[in-house]
């Protein structure tokens, strides 16, 4: 965004634009298959069953140039975000609402100073869509990603954004990465792994930038992951890794391999393969050969 603004700024002839902005709010239902899909990301195999009831809301924004003869539509924005039924999920609702908002406000008001300083052509469009895909939800525990994206004459290939909220209704708590892990050296300990997936993964990565990219000195790195049971993913985001990666990239780890604190799992309904208790077989003896049903095809002797 800072590019789009110092794009804006650099000219300094201005014009009378008359614009029109209209924002609308639908609300389309309760499955995500009711709406079309916009976005890219989607999350790995092991995606769970969706049960936790939600709304689909719509904000949607169009600007339109009213200065020609007829009106043409300048930028259009269309943003999708749930909103939660259960009263616990208020919270939740409110920091997504919040997030949604402000990304459609910032974009529109580049849009504006845009036209208002004639940086962008009469003749451009651009646009702005939003979205987010579940990644697990259970009666106190959400875990999802939003992706944005963003075209405008100052970027006129695009470019994506990731934002993940991973909320405990029972505690009022947003998770960050650190806090669902047992201490600091299983946190140094993940970067090692996520290291080395990247490596492997994605041969014309550099050290160097693999390195930038996973340092737990900077938070920023592992902003943006996911939960499910039994695994966490964390999204990288596009040129985190270095400027010429244009595409997010996701690492996923499994708790088998890193020390996960126990109340995250107990709010995934997960229960480690360690955890489970090991029945051994039972023994043959003459108190429970006793107990074998009598089958008559069985010969005696």
């Amino acid at each position: 965004m800072t590019r789009f603004l110092k794009f804006i700024c650099s000219k300094k002839t201005f014009s009378l634009l008359a614009g029109s902005v209209g924002i609308v709010f639908f609300v389309t239902g309760c499955q995500t298959g009711s709406r079309p899909p916009v976005t890219g990301w989607t999350p790995g195999k092991n995606e769970m069953e969706i049960k936790t009831p939600y709304l689909i809301r719509t904000m949607e924004k169009n600007g339109m140039d009213a200065l020609g003869e007829e009106p043409v539509t300048r930028y259009t924005v269309k943003a999708y975000y749930p909103e939660y039924a259960a009263q616990q999920f208020i919270p939740l609702n409110e920091e997504i609402h919040a997030y949604v908002k402000a990304k459609v406000d910032d974009f529109t008001d580049v849009m504006l100073a845009g036209s208002y300083t004639k940086a962008f052509p009469q003749d451009s469009q651009s646009s702005m869509t939003l979205d987010f895909t579940p990644s697990f939800q259970s009666k106190h525990f959400v875990s999802l990603v939003f992706e944005g994206y963003e075209q405008t004459p100052a970027l006129p290939k695009g470019f994506r954004y990731y934002k993940s909220f991973n909320y405990d209704a029972l505690n009022d708590k947003f998770f960050t990465l650190a806090d669902c892990l047992v201490g600091e050296s299983e946190l140094e300990k993940l970067a090692g792994i996520m290291a080395e997936r990247l490596a492997e993964q994605n041969p014309d990565l550099t050290e160097e930038n693999i390195r930038a990219g996973t340092d737990v000195e900077f938070p920023e790195n592992y902003e943006t992951f996911i939960l499910r049971p039994g695994e966490l993913t964390v999204i990288f985001q596009p040129r985190q890794l270095g400027r010429k990666v244009k595409n997010s990239i996701s690492v996923t780890v499994s708790f088998s391999e890193i020390a996960v604190q126990p109340m995250i799992m107990d709010l995934l309904g997960y229960e480690s393969p360690e955890a489970q208790p090991h029945l051994e077989p039972e023994e043959e003896t003459e108190e429970n050969q006793q107990n074998i049903p009598y089958d008559p095809a069985t010969p005696t002797e």
